[in-house]
Order: C-alpha cells, then structure tokens, then sequence
C-alpha cells in the first residue's frame, strides 16, 4: 500500500484525507478537506472545504507502515538520495508559497508529519487540458491560444519575478478552475535560481516525452534560462490544436515538427516552430516574445529594391553603351534553285526517308526485346549499380520530401538500395547527419545501423521507413548521456535514461 487511507487525518484534524488524485515518481496527489468558520450578520457557521494535498512519497524507495502512516527509507543506499529529494520538495514547496499569480494554483499551507512532507494547496476542479482534449477533441484555435496566454503569462511572473523555471509545463499539468480559468499546477521538478541566474539546487530534473527540449534530457539546466519552458509551452499549444503528442526532441531535432495543419493558422504555427527549434538561442527568449509571434508573425526578410534614378539634365550622367539591334536573318530565294539541286534534293529527301524507317523499325524491335526481357529478367539484369555522392530525394506518404547526398547501390529507378551511407541536413542551421546501414525503396530500413550528427549525438540501432523502430541507443554528444531502450515512431516507447557513467536519470514505461 502507497497512499493514505481514506479518512486519514493530518495535523490534529485540520485536514481529511478523501482520496488519491495522481501520483507520480516523487509523490502522491489527495483530494482533501478542512473546516473553514464562516461569519454573517446573524451568526457563524463552519463548513468543509476542499483542498488538494501533496505529500512527498518516492515509490522506489519509499514504505509506509499500514498502521502508524509513518514513511520510511529501508534501504541505507536510498536514504541519502531520497534526502536530497525530500530537502528539494520542502524547498520547492515554500518557493511556490511566496507565488502569488491568478494563474498558478496558490499553496495554503508546508508541513511534516509521518516522516515525510506535505503541502495543501487550492483545489480545482475543473480537470486539466490533456482530459479535455482527450474526451472533446483539439480545442479550437481561439480557445487554445486563450489559454496559452494564460499560463504565459503564469511563466513571464516567475521567470521575471522569481527566477524560478517550472521544467513540466504540459496539458496534464494545467487545470482549469470553476471558473474556466486556465491554472499552472505541479512544481515538483521547478528549479529556482539566484540572481546571477545560477542554479540554487543540483538535484536532476525528471522529464516528459514530446514537451521536454534537448537540455533538459541532457539535464544541462544549471545557467537560468526561460527557454525551456518557452519549448514546453509551444508544445503544449501543438497538443492543444493537433490532439497529439509532440515528436520528440531527437526527432525535431532531424526531422521538424512537421507540417501546418489546415486548422492552425500562420501566426500560430509559426510561434510553434519558434518555440520548438532545438538550439535554445533559436527559440524566442520569453513569454512576450512568443505571444508576439502568435499576434504579429515572424518577421519577413527585408529585401531592398533596386531604384532606378533619373539623372537630371544638364549634369554629368552615367554613360551608357547603346546595345546594337539584332540584324534580322536573311534568307536565300526560294526561286532561286537549279533543275540539278532539285534532283539532289529530291535523292536526299528519299535517303532521310529511308534512314526514319530503319530508326522506327529498330525502336520496334528494342521494345519487343524489351518487354521479353522484363517476363524473363536475369540476375544480371537485376542487380543495382554503385553510385558515390548521388542526389536523392524521396516523397513521404504525407508529400513531405527529404533530400540527401549517397553513397551505394541503387535500383534501376535511382533509389537507393542495400547497405550505404547518406547525409543529410536537419532541422538545425549548420548540423547534418550520416547514416550507415540499409536501404529499401530510398528510405533507411534496417538493424545495426549507427546515424551520426555533426554536433556529436549519435543513434545506433533499427530504422523502420526512415524512423526509429525497435531496439536502439541514443547517445547525445556534449555530455555523454543516453537513452537506451525501444522506439516506436521516431519516439522512446520503453526504457532508460542514464548519465555518462551509466547512472540511471530517469526510466520510461508506457
């Protein structure tokens, strides 16, 4: 057994225990109540009023006792870890009470007891986008954007203000009150920073696939920056508007985010990719600037055009060379030929004719050999020829197109076929990649391949119609951590990620 039982009490009976909301890796949600005294002109009364209470409880490493409720570590080589989880919580717990913002949930009261640590907060009630989405469909885009200002406006306060990165903006982690008002939740891996904008704690921040950027699976936080959480809130408006799961950072990193939508507009889809570029200096740098995109677009390239200036008189101009006209093509009388040269001619027409026939006749003969050699083909025939820096470019189901440098054997259609290598451009300005291992029809298609970037990162493992599929290793360059385990789509499905000496960060499971 985890969480409390129904009808537990915490601190002498200000607050009941109703039931569990949610519980993640660091801690278990209650629905609560407590007794609130109201007053008027003709007496007084107490009613219940709910509340949500958060208490710190590791499920890898943590026990409760059934009777007592009393938390425990029993194992030794947990507890330090689970200390320096536990300091981290109280920490952020008191860092999200001095928050006061109409759209961040507001913490009433941080407290210990049964060995662990809690904290009560406003109770809402509205439930959160990601459950909206998933029982009505993508909201439309007015009301999307509605709510992403909000909660832009909730992380322009705290970056501002407080020097705090939230690092988990998603759907699930914005609730909506009785009002409709959208509602920023959840600060469990936040990290706060002094006013130089370096790190006031080293724990490691845990992650969420499709809202997380490459820093923060490289856990590469410890310098202040609002970009991180610009990228979660870009992606967090895609899932508002598509009702899908952002591609994750490795895949917009190669691929992009994809293509616009008819349903999204311009501005919109634009802040998106702004947001979501995979370099941190290529994202806007705060919340306004991103709603900026939303409102205004990108900015256009200037492009000067070029004046003609008219030179007034009697002033010294530019000389200019005159063009000469073209003379106009002259041509020999048409009844100027000889009875001899209409002979000649006449003898030419006649070969020419004779030349057109043995032409058609052989074309003829090339087609039936043609079409008798494709019913009956031999292995020489079929095998493909080898070809060194030769330009491909293939088209996705979806009319996508990809365009690359190969090396290797290619089919009769000038697709790539078997083991070569191709290089490719990603998403990112000046970063390619290479990838070693087979092909099918063009597309990358096999075991034991290794694609390569030119900033370090490196994937071994399958490809599956130019995605990641089953079994592979993704290894990023600057730090050395990894993620090891299945892909489906282009995306991790099941495994871990673990530091460059084979520590374990964090573990994925459907």
């Amino acid at each position: 057994m985890y969480e409390l039982k129904t009808g537990s009490q915490l601190q002498a009976g200000k607050y009941t225990i109703d039931h569990v909301l949610g519980q993640g890796g660091f801690g278990i949600t209650y629905k609560a109540t407590t007794k609130s005294a109201l007053a008027g002109n003709l007496g007084g009364m107490t009613v219940e009023v709910p509340i949500a209470i958060k208490e710190f409880f590791i499920k890898d490493f943590c026990v409760r006792n059934a009777e007592s409720s009393y938390v425990s570590v029993p194992t030794t080589g947990s507890k330090e870890q689970t200390e320096k989880f536990r300091q981290k919580f109280i920490k952020e717990a008191r860092n999200i009470a001095t928050l006061s913002h109409p759209n961040i949930v507001q913490v009433l009261d941080v407290f210990e007891e049964n060995g662990t640590v809690y904290y009560a907060m406003q109770y809402l009630d509205g439930g959160s986008l990601r459950e909206k989405v998933k029982a009505n469909g993508p909201f439309s885009e007015a009301q999307a954007v509605t709510y992403i200002r909000q909660i832009a406006d909730a992380l322009g306060y705290m970056h501002q203000k407080k020097h705090i990165c939230h690092l988990d903006v998603k759907p699930g982690n914005i609730l909506l009150d009785k009002n409709g008002r959208a509602m920023l939740i959840d600060f469990g891996i936040s990290k706060s920073y002094d006013e130089h904008g370096n790190e006031t704690s080293s724990t490691p921040v845990g992650l969420s696939q499709g809202y997380a950027p490459l820093e923060q699976y490289q856990n590469s936080l410890h310098d202040f920056s609002p970009v991180t959480d610009i990228y979660s809130l870009g992606a967090t408006l895609y899932y508002l508007l598509t009702g899908e799961t952002p591609p994750e950072a490795a895949v917009v990193l190669e691929q992009g985010i994809g293509q616009q939508p008819p349903q999204v507009s311009r501005n919109v889809w634009q802040a998106i990719e702004a947001a979501m570029q995979p370099l941190r200096k290529d994202r806007p740098q705060t919340t306004e600037a991103f709603l900026d995109i939303i409102d205004n677009g990108m900015a256009e390239p200037i492009v000067e055009e070029e004046t003609v200036v008219v030179e007034p008189k009697n002033e010294e101009t530019r000389v200019v060379t005159p063009v000469e006209p073209k003379p106009e093509p002259t041509y020999p009388p048409v009844n100027d030929v000889t009875d001899d040269e209409e002979d000649d001619e006449e003898e030419g027409h006649k070969y020419v004719l004779y030349i057109v026939i043995a032409v058609l006749v052989a074309i003829l003969a090339y087609g039936i050999i043609s079409i008798v050699k494709s019913n009956n083909p031999t292995s020489s025939e079929i095998v493909t020829k080898d070809v060194v820096n030769f330009p491909v470019t293939i088209t996705y189901q979806n009319g996508e197109k990809i365009s690359f440098q190969y090396t290797g054997p290619i089919s009769e259609d000038n697709m790539p076929e078997g083991f070569g290598t191709g290089t490719y451009a990603t998403n990112v300005e000046g970063i390619t990649s290479t990838y070693e291992g087979h092909y099918s029809n063009g597309m990358r298609n096999g075991s034991n391949a290794v694609l390569t970037f030119s900033n370090g990162d490196k994937y071994e493992g399958s490809f599956v119609n130019d995605f990641f599929e089953g079994e592979g290793k993704y290894t990023f360059g600057d730090d050395g951590s990894y993620f090891e385990g299945e892909y489906r789509q282009g995306k991790e499905y099941k495994g871990t990620w673990y530091d460059k000496k084979g520590a374990v960060m964090s573990t994925i499971n459907p």
